[in-house]
């Protein structure tokens, strides 16, 4: 079974807050998760919501980061954990070329092959990905690097395959 990564983490945790601008996405991720009781889902901004500062053992963000001011994302992400607690952020990344991107190239249309039935989205969807991502911000990893350096000391961050970044901080 496919979970979705909030699922996945009440598998591991004592409970789970998922947050998403989106109603439609929070009602989705709400009928997917019917019967997890350590799981709960909120239609808010994690950079307006009232949310405790220190209150969090972990603040985990999935292809969040693009849609957020860098800076100002990393340092409410790590005011809202507790001493001790980690920040986990994958991301997508423009910017920096690895040769093993040729091969992810591949994979990645093997994947969507896989999935979808098509080597690659449609017209339609792929106009519609443009739509979406003309306002958002894809920093190389190393500005990445750069800005976690002034407000999250000790980040770790590493490229990684298909376009992805990753960053831990504890």
């Amino acid at each position: 079974m496919r979970r979705g990564f909030t699922r996945e983490l009440a598998t591991r945790c004592g409970h789970v807050t998922g947050l998403d601008l989106s109603p439609n996405m929070v009602a989705e991720a709400r009928r997917r998760s019917a019967g997890i009781t350590n799981v709960d889902y909120a239609v808010a901004d994690v950079m307006m919501e009232s949310l405790p500062a220190g209150a969090f053992d972990c603040v985990a963000a999935v292809a969040l980061l693009h849609h957020l001011p860098l800076e100002a994302a990393l340092t409410r992400f790590g005011d809202l954990l507790r001493p001790g607690g980690v920040l986990l952020v994958l991301d997508v990344r423009r910017g920096e070329f690895l040769p093993a991107d040729l091969v992810a190239l591949g994979v990645t249309t093997l994947l969507h092959l896989r999935h979808t039935g098509r080597p690659r989205e449609s017209p339609e969807a792929r106009r519609a990905w443009e739509a979406h991502a003309r306002t958002d911000h894809f920093p190389p990893p190393a500005e990445v690097r750069q800005v976690a350096a002034r407000v999250l000391h000790g980040a770790e961050v590493r490229t990684l395959l298909l376009w992805r970044y990753s960053l831990v901080w504890r």
